[in-house]
């Protein structure tokens, strides 16, 4: 409904503005089997390929914007051949304006096979890494229908010349789409808000505020709350090198694992960051490292518990159109009143040329290993499970405007 509305209310406006991008993507990888894959090998081989087609409509001070981003998977070609699909659609409607009061409304949803260690290995729900992976807890890395929607609307104020608040309300539904799935990945509803203040003390110092609440309800009959509130501070020690530093108490409700009671714990959340921009001869470098403890809701399994992430990175743009990109992490769940008993880690390498914008390459290498450990009895055991992934990737891309 979103996306009819928002076009009818840009031709309404009239002087309408409309910018296009097209791009496929081509990638070979090679990867570790899954749990019940019919494979007899250590590496198996995939290939995919995803289109993508976006727009951006502007008219005075309205923004929009749309994406559709099909992916169609050719999985172990090499022996028993199946074909894999998944399609994902976002809008978007934002004041661009320069007034105090910005509203947004932005809405995504997606349908079709993918597998746990992709989803793991998205984007995170926390950290103050640029870049935050969430490695999660994949109790075994398998093949999953997975369906995804998401509402959030929100608003940025301009209180003052130097301060600003940030509104936050999202409602999201996803998980397995069957039976089967729902066993390695629950179908869970969130409701998320938040509240956020930021001043720039000077030049070098900006401190901020920020309340938040999150409610998750599980298909395995689990849920999971948390309450957060936190402030931050960002000091530019000097020109090329930040540190943000962030303390605050946290409220967890809910199960440390899947048969045990519900229980309410005060948890503590800090966390810091140093980055740091320079160049190394004519080659720009930036690099992080950083830590957080923060409680987290682990939607593998439907729980709720406090985790302790470590992450490091770095990018270089070198010469002639060539971009290298390291990260890196570790996590661990901690006995805080929700015992959850997983370690986790990842690393992923990058390496891509675009000498033109029109056409891109990219190498990519990536690994996690997740560490289950459980009691029976008097002994404790310990079973890591190791992923990896390798991939090659050409993508072409055209833009325009009307």
């Amino acid at each position: 409904m979103l996306a009819p509305a928002s076009l009818l209310l840009f031709i309404a406006l009239g002087d309408t503005h409309f910018k296009w991008t097209a791009a496929v993507r081509s990638e070979v990888r090679a990867r570790s089997p899954y749990v019940g894959e019919p494979v007899t090998t250590k590496a198996v081989p995939d290939l995919e390929i995803a289109p993508t087609l976006a727009g951006l409509l502007e008219s005075g001070r309205l923004q929009g914007e749309f994406a559709y981003s099909p992916s169609f998977r050719v999985r172990d070609p090499n022996t028993q051949a199946r074909l894999d699909q998944s399609h994902r659609v976002a809008v978007g409607l934002r004041e661009r304006s320069e007034r105090r009061f910005r509203p947004y409304l932005t809405g995504t949803f997606s349908y079709g096979v993918t597998d746990t260690y992709s989803i793991a290995t998205q984007a995170g729900q926390g950290g103050l890494a640029p870049v935050p992976v969430d490695i999660g807890v994949i109790p075994q890395a398998a093949i999953v229908r997975d369906i995804q929607g998401d509402v959030t609307g929100g608003a940025d104020v301009r209180l003052t010349a130097r301060t600003t608040l940030g509104l936050l309300l999202g409602w999201s539904r996803g998980g397995g789409a069957d039976v089967e799935s729902r066993v390695v990945l629950p179908l869970q509803t969130v409701i998320r808000a938040e509240a956020r203040v930021s001043q720039t003390l000077t030049p070098r110092d900006t401190w901020g505020f920020a309340a938040r609440f999150r409610s998750a309800v599980f298909s395995n009959s689990n849920e999971a709350r948390t309450f957060e509130a936190v402030g931050n501070y960002r000091r530019q020690l000097w020109e090329s090198t930040a540190l943000e530093l962030q303390a605050g108490a946290a409220a967890a409700y809910g199960r440390p694992n899947v048969d045990a009671p519900e229980k309410l714990v005060g948890l503590p959340l800090l966390g810091a960051t140093l980055s740091h921009t320079s160049r190394w001869g004519q080659v720009p470098v930036n690099v992080y490292v950083g830590g957080l403890l923060t409680p987290f809701i682990d939607r593998f399994v439907g729980t709720v518990y406090e985790r302790l992430e470590g992450f490091a990175g770095g990018s270089w743009t070198l010469r002639e159109g060539w971009v290298a990109q390291l990260r890196a992490g570790i996590s661990r769940a901690l006995d805080k009143g929700f015992s959850q008993g997983f370690n986790t880690g990842y690393g992923e390498v990058a390496v891509g040329y675009e000498r033109v914008r029109w056409w891109r390459v990219d190498f990519i290498g990536r690994g996690s290993r997740v560490e289950s450990i459980s009691s029976l009895e008097d002994a404790t055991v310990s079973v890591p499970a190791f992923q990896w992934a390798v991939g090659l990737s050409v993508t072409f891309r055209g833009e325009g405007a009307l």
